[in-house]
């Protein structure tokens, strides 16, 4: 992924099964971590590269199971709430959620909520702007909103999208400062 702003590469990075990297031209800071980066960031504890890839593509990311959801239909297409909360397990530790899921009438996802159930920490990612690229529904725009113990929100903005393989040399120049988020 790389962020230009008048013909200027000024952000960079790269997800991995690994992790993400990436680089802040401007600040001249930039990541090198696991998943945890973004756990942490977003204030949950199941992200990993086929969860990143998703919300990227707008396609749904957390797990469903159907007697545990109610399906609705409404003005603006489908809700699917959970009628229990969630438990997702990692290695490290089991949170809970309440889940909402908003769909238009072509099924293409509009937005996401997750609320902690022990916590105030809820997680949004909204979608908008779908079109079909090369036979695939894809959204223009990702808005993930961040509330709680932390309050941030990150806006992706979809302008181009190529499907031809890529090479992604990446390098980070030393006298750039790593960011640590815990």
């Amino acid at each position: 992924m790389n962020l230009t702003a008048f013909i200027i590469t000024v952000a960079r990075g790269i997800a991995t099964p690994e992790g993400i990297k990436g680089q802040d031209k401007t600040s001249k800071t930039y990541i090198d971590s696991d998943f945890d980066y973004l756990n942490n960031l977003l204030n949950v504890n199941f992200f990993d590269y086929k969860s990143l890839e998703k919300i990227l593509l707008g396609r749904t990311f957390v797990k469903i199971n159907d007697s545990q959801f109610t399906l609705t239909q409404n003005a603006q297409g489908f809700r699917m709430a959970s009628n229990v909360t969630q438990k997702i397990v990692t290695d490290e530790k089991t949170r809970e959620y309440n889940i909402i899921l908003n769909y238009d009438t072509n099924y293409d996802l509009l937005n996401v909520n997750l609320k902690d159930v022990l916590s105030p920490d809820e997680l949004d990612v909204s979608y908008s702007n779908w079109e079909e690229i090369n036979g695939i529904r894809l959204p223009r725009n990702v808005k993930i909103i961040i509330k709680g113990s932390k309050n941030s929100q990150i806006l992706l903005e979809n302008t181009k999208f190529d499907f031809s393989r890529m090479d992604t040399p990446y390098s980070v120049p030393s006298s750039y400062k790593k960011i640590e988020i815990k």
